[in-house]
């Protein structure tokens, strides 16, 4: 017999209707602060999203409500199994991402080590080389990650640090997550140690329908990148802008086995080759298009 109480809390809802627990995060001045302070309980609002997040336990969610929050000593920490940190105020896709802000100037807003965790409707930026938006199983494993509905910008189109970093090669899994619908603005640096996503020691993830804007930027300059270890991996669906930089990289395969990663259904405008597109082989490529015409070499 199953017992109740060793069901965990997501299952016992289906049958209860019993909602996960919630913190809330609000700036001081905003217009809705009385009425959370009325209606939220005691000791789950804040108006620090870190603080929040130092709270926050496995199947707890993290909702933020619309501001600018500006982080500069230690990132939002998700380290527990099937956390939520989620915006508040979204409207489709990413159409309404800038109402709730993550602005930063150290080493990463947003750190992630756990299983199940999901961040969405959120805008991400910093104004640091070496500040990483989301880390995902850099700290620790993490597996089955989703991320979704963001958008990730910098001021300078052309010097900037990763967007999300995958796993870390030879040190931290990434395993089974997926990166999708999200809108990436500038990134990618101007040197081959970053790029708008990089991916490392990873399985099975997927990056899926999102939109990359190259600007400003060399071959050096990367969409994509995947450093080592990646393995059954997808890249499906997206779209890659070279803006006024054709020379830039949309997706660099680097270390990987050809033929561990597929790349179907891409489109690529702007960019100046297909070699700029991705390198195609045809154990990992299917349908992609530069300006409109198949890449099949």
């Amino acid at each position: 017999m199953i017992k109740w109480n060793n069901l965990d809390p997501t299952v016992q809802a289906y049958f209860t209707g019993v909602p996960r627990k919630q913190f809330h995060v609000c700036m001081e001045t905003a217009l809705n602060a009385d009425y959370l302070y009325d209606h939220v309980p005691r000791g789950q609002l804040f108006h620090d999203p870190v603080t929040a997040s130092q709270n926050a336990q496995a199947f707890e969610d993290i909702i933020v409500w619309p501001g600018y929050y500006n982080m500069t000593s230690r990132p939002i920490e998700l380290r527990h199994d099937c956390m939520r940190l989620l915006a508040a105020h979204m409207g489709p896709e990413i159409g309404l991402s800038y109402a709730t802000r993550f602005w930063g100037t150290g080493d990463t807003l947003i750190d992630i080590a756990g299983k199940g965790i999901e961040v969405a409707g959120f805008r991400i930026g910093s104004e640091e080389l070496a500040c990483t938006g989301i880390d995902v199983g850099v700290s620790d494993d993490a597996y089955g990650i989703y991320i979704h509905d963001n958008t990730f910008f910098h001021e300078a189109a052309e010097n900037m640090c990763t967007h999300i970093q995958l796993g870390v090669a030879s040190t931290g899994h990434s395993d089974e997550s997926l990166i999708f619908r999200n809108n990436f603005i500038h990134g990618g640096a101007n040197s081959t140690s970053y790029a708008q996503i990089m991916w490392n020691l990873s399985i099975r993830s997927k990056i899926v329908g999102n939109t990359f804007m190259q600007s400003g930027g060399s071959t050096n300059y990367q969409g994509i990148c995947i450093a080592s270890g990646v393995e059954q991996a997808q890249i499906l669906n997206n779209k890659f802008f070279a803006f006024e930089s054709g020379s830039t990289q949309a997706i660099a395969v680097g270390a990987t086995t050809v033929g561990h990663t597929y790349i179907d259904g891409n489109e690529f405008i702007g960019h100046t080759a297909e070699a700029n597109c991705f390198t195609y082989d045809t154990n990992n490529a299917g349908r992609n298009y530069l300006n409109g015409v198949l890449i099949d070499s």
